[in-house]
């Protein structure tokens, strides 16, 4: 046979296939048997609704004859998986079905047709052809097939089976014995058959075996008058022991009842398109929380009301179905999946063998997989690779058995050490067809964020807003990659120009005007060229140069929603235009003077505790300081040992070029001394470093300092580092209300305090912190919750592809960063000015504008975030502008006054 005849017999099988699939859907199904039972209603109703009836009911033996003579019920059982997990199916509800029962139950379907046609079949007509699709419905409700298989299964085992005989068998004594005991002893009249006449039937011993297993299975048949006494005590007998066995029977029950929901778990979800997280964690309720609000707030869909592309929208945003997976340890699903917010998300227990979770969590179809990683486990980065490893091997062996193109899904990883994520992208280079792999260094993302937030005082309300789903986000707009969800036929060119593309997307995005519509470009997406599993792409924020690095894939840009930037992307011209010329005088009145607010000092810095991930912390606190000095505080002589451990092992990989990007080498001194010298970067000199064992809970320590540090108010910053477990919680809030105190009472010969930054691991406890230094009006002091922050990241690695890449460029201090700008005292102006002015206005300066602070009637600063339409912000009083934060190089605040 040629190759084209048994391609096209191929694709006709699984068609029908697929045809068979849809037909054994649940919601299938269910209209189908609604539209049976209703048929055979006997009102008159139901007689004029027999055209509609027969249109069902032919469209769907239509289907069914196809079926049976493209023969898809001989289609191997592999392909017939495939099918159903495709139309979302089940596998073990989709079986393979025998020709002859096939074709048996299309004659029956063939004959009840008729009854819907006016034939003169007799005196009533062709009516009472209807009985035949009662058959009908034994394979509509097919569906219960498998919960009677497992019912069955439960029932038969040895311990429910002899439970079930005992309880049969003590019945029927109980029944025998009562009437035996009524045929001897009573000799009362008693109407025992209920017919209201006392006669010689209601002697026979079948009549009152019948009437004493009444007594047993139903309290309600007890006698109505106490006449006959041996019959009452008999009665009142059978009824206690009947009790007690209808106690038993609802504990076997409700024991039949749990093993039936346990088995349920065991079975594929039946999901298609949706987002799979595996492990549960501390981390988890918010990811999911913000995940699901992040959904809803894209609905109501932009496109037109009830057309095709709005229902669709709303089956992509959850709204018409489940989106959400999650894969855990527990046998029990954990609490938090019982609240009404999340309520819709389906819990599968994880079990030891991969090949197992891959069909029980229907990863084959999922749109994308998030592998959360375990901060308890000592190898968590090792369990992660291992699990994509056999994830993306099992999913090319399905694809090589079947045949099928690949389809692009999008894995999101977790890894704690940065040294692991070229391991990690190298499990994915095998199924680059099948996966668009994103590894998200999080330790390094929450060392990052803290020493952003230690060296920009107000940087972390504007985080809390870009990072989470309430408000405004960072999106990436890749033009054309595979896997995502947005992707042009016809991607746009712009140019070599990186500062004129710039212009080009910042013009388009301030003439949006609409309400949530504006769009605030950062950055460029470059192509990059890389192996396979690895990053293929670059970004250039706030590119200064005129001429790109390599071509341009895509671009960076904060909107309140991807359909303002899907709205951009789609309307970028396919040549290159001209650039606008921003100018500063395009705002149309005269501007205040926006002074670069002097960041601070990080020249002396207390680190209280220390994990692994706070290397990444230390070398951005050097690097922005370089011939700086931090003390790290750590509890205890092992807990020492540990951390020079890391240290060294950190060093070693740096030394021997094993580590990317930019990183430090820490080598001991005799002294006792850690020297860091941060070799890829030759301005940063060396740094001293000082690891000492002291309790930081302690006021002693805190006003005397080890290596001559001296008390805490003479110090740049303190920071308080969490473990992965939040025991220390109660130490560290313990440790910042003696700061308060310590703090308070050098306030007044002090011209500044140090920067107070501290990580818990209970986000409840970081809230309450929060709340209390807001009532008090301390705005030096600042408490995030760790797992709370690695929702947040791996929340915007869902929505936002290649978001760590992002934000690393964003919060590093090597190249361009957020930066503020204050008002200066003596250039406050009159009048009014628009956010889309300030933006252009800032932008022939060479700065990007992301918020502006506005002075509310309440007296205090507001932040806005690239606000349009009826948005507070877009026109403005400029007395009332207090700053702006903007995307500006990070480097010009190298000089910094004494007073910083």
């Amino acid at each position: 046979m040629s190759e084209a005849p048994a391609r096209s017999k191929q694709q006709l099988r699984a068609r029908a296939a697929a045809v068979e699939v849809f037909l054994e859907r649940f919601a299938v199904r269910l209209v189908l048997s609604i539209a049976i039972i209703a048929s055979l209603i006997p009102a008159d109703w139901v007689a004029e609704l027999d055209g509609v009836f027969l249109l069902i009911f032919t469209t769907e033996v239509g289907l069914r004859v196809f079926t049976v003579v493209v023969d898809a019920h001989r289609v191997a059982p592999e392909d017939r998986l495939g099918a159903a997990s495709e139309q979302g199916v089940d596998a073990p509800y989709y079986g393979v079905r025998r020709r002859w029962a096939a074709v048996a139950l299309l004659i029956i379907d063939g004959i009840a047709l008729l009854s819907f046609l006016p034939l003169p079949v007799g005196a009533g007509g062709a009516r009472w052809l209807r009985v035949f699709r009662l058959t009908r419905m034994l394979l509509l409700f097919g569906y219960w097939a498998p919960l009677v298989r497992d019912l069955l299964g439960i029932l038969a085992r040895r311990e429910r089976a002899r439970q079930l005989v005992l309880m049969g068998f003590v019945v029927a004594v109980l029944s025998f014995a009562g009437a035996v005991l009524l045929y001897y002893l009573s000799d009362s009249p008693v109407d025992v058959n209920d017919d209201g006449v006392v006669d010689k039937a209601d002697r026979s011993f079948l009549a009152l075996l019948w009437w004493s297993f009444r007594q047993v299975q139903d309290p309600g048949n007890m006698l109505a008058s106490p006449n006959a006494v041996p019959v009452v005590v008999i009665s009142l007998l059978l009824t206690v022991f009947g009790l007690f066995l209808v106690s038993f029977l609802i504990g076997l029950g409700t024991d039949v009842v749990h093993e039936l929901i346990e088995l349920t778990r065991l079975r594929p979800a039946g999901l298609r398109g949706h987002t799979v997280v595996v492990n549960i964690r501390s981390s988890t309720r918010r990811l999911l929380q913000e995940l699901m609000r992040y959904y809803r707030k894209l609905v109501p869909s932009d496109a037109p009301l009830l057309s095709a592309q709005w229902f669709g929208d709303l089956k992509r945003r959850g709204v018409l179905g489940t989106r959400y997976l999650v894969v855990g340890d527990e046998e029990d699903p954990p609490e938090f999946v019982r609240q009404p917010e999340l309520s819709r998300i389906v819990y599968r227990q994880r079990p030891e063998d991969e090949e197992e979770l891959i069909v029980r969590a229907d990863l084959l179809l999922a749109k994308r997989v998030v592998l959360l990683a375990d901060q308890d486990d000592p190898d968590a980065d090792a369990e992660t690779i291992r699990t994509m490893v056999t994830l993306v091997e099992h999913v090319r062996e399905r694809e090589r058995a079947h045949r099928t193109m690949a389809r692009q899904r999008v894995l999101i990883a977790e890894v704690l050490d940065e040294s692991n994520v070229p391991a990690a992208q190298s499990a994915l280079a095998t199924g680059a067809s099948s996966f668009r792999g994103f590894v998200i260094p999080t330790e390094k993302l929450l060392a990052l964020f803290v020493a952003s937030v230690v060296r920009r005082p107000g940087l972390g309300e504007l985080l809390e807003e870009l990072l989470t789903s309430r408000g405004h986000e960072i999106y990436t707009c890749f033009f054309d990659a595979r896997g995502l969800g947005f992707s042009l036929s016809e991607p746009p060119d712009m140019g070599r120009s990186a500062t004129g593309a710039m212009d080009v997307l910042l013009e388009r995005g301030l003439a949006r005007t609409h309400d949530g519509g504006r769009v605030i470009p950062l950055g460029l997406l470059l192509e990059r060229e890389g192996a396979p599993g690895e990053r293929d792409f670059d970004v250039s924020i706030n590119p200064t140069d005129d001429e790109a690095r390599a071509r341009v894939r895509g671009f960076v840009g904060i909107a309140d929603r991807f359909g303002s930037i899907w709205s951009i992307a789609s309307d970028l011209p396919r040549q290159p235009e001209a650039a606008p010329a921003f100018d500063r005088d395009r705002a149309g009145v005269t501007l205040p003077r926006l002074q670069r607010t002097h960041r601070r000092k990080t020249t002396r810095v207390l680190v209280c505790g220390f994990r692994p991930g706070s290397i990444y912390m230390l070398e951005e606190l050097f690097r922005s300081d370089p011939g700086g000095e931090v003390l790290v505080l750590v509890e205890s002589a092992e807990a020492r040992t540990e951390a020079l451990a890391a240290l060294d092992a950190h060093s070693e990989l740096v030394k021997r070029g094993l580590m990317h990007g930019r990183h430090g080498v820490f080598e001991r001194q005799v002294d006792g001394m850690i020297a860091v010298s941060l070799d890829r970067d030759a301005s940063s000199g060396v740094c001293a470093m000082h690891l000492c064992v002291a309790d930081a809970m302690a006021s002693r320590n805190l006003v005397d300092l080890p290596a001559g540090f001296g008390h805490v108010a003479d110090l740049d910053a303190i920071i308080f580092v969490a473990p992965n477990h939040d025991a220390a919680d109660k130490r560290i809030a313990t440790s910042l209300l003696k700061l308060e105190q310590l703090l308070g009472m050098r306030a007044p010969a002090q011209t500044r305090r140090p920067r107070v930054v501290a990580e818990v691991v209970d986000g409840r406890l970081a809230a309450r912190l929060e709340q209390r230094y807001a009532e008090l009006g301390i705005d030096d002091i600042r408490v995030f919750s760790t797992q709370e922050l690695r929702a947040y990241f791996l929340f915007q690695s869902v929505v936002v592809p290649g978001f760590d890449t992002v934000y690393a460029e964003l919060l590093g201090s090597w190249g361009q960063s957020f930066v503020h700008r204050h008002v200066t005292g003596d250039s406050a102006r009159a009048g009014r000015c628009t956010f889309a002015g300030l933006a252009e206005h800032l932008r022939s300066k060479g700065d990007v504008l992301i918020a502006i602070e506005l002075v509310d009637e309440d007296g205090r600063a507001r932040l806005r975030v690239a606000p349009c339409g009826d948005q507070p912000g877009t026109v403005f009083d400029l007395a009332d502008l207090r700053g702006v934060w903007v995307i500006a190089p990070d480097h010009e605040d190298r000089s910094l006054s004494p007073d910083a």
